[in-house]
């Protein structure tokens, strides 16, 4: 599809939720993406982790799971998996949700985590 664009960075659009469009200059059109999940660039940390949280009961539950984050360099995926000590990343969150399912299972089953 032809989009009039002006010339200059490749334009992102976050058109409904996971529907992804770039714009790209060089070919003078608009890629549209689909995810199961696209967060905007003023997602926070904890709408991220709420997003994921249920992989970590999946996790307990004998699933194997992968959080994957991916993204052009600087735009956030390092921050987003680590975050900082006063906004924790996904890394941090999900660690302490699986912590917090074991200790609430510990009545029901023997969880091991190592």
């Amino acid at each position: 599809e032809k989009a009039a664009e002006s010339a200059g960075e490749v334009t992102i659009t976050f058109a409904e939720e996971g529907k992804v469009s770039v714009y790209d200059t060089n070919q003078q059109r608009r890629k549209w993406f689909d995810f199961d999940k696209a967060f905007q660039p003023n997602s926070t940390q904890q709408e991220v982790f709420e997003e994921v949280k249920p992989l970590a009961t999946s996790v307990l539950d004998g699933y194997n799971v992968c959080i994957f984050a991916y993204g052009q360099t600087g735009s956030g995926k390092t921050f987003t998996m680590t975050g900082s000590d006063a906004n924790p990343g996904l890394n941090t969150r999900v660690l302490r949700e699986l912590f917090q399912i074991r200790d609430h299972r510990k009545e029901e089953v023997e969880i091991s985590i190592s």
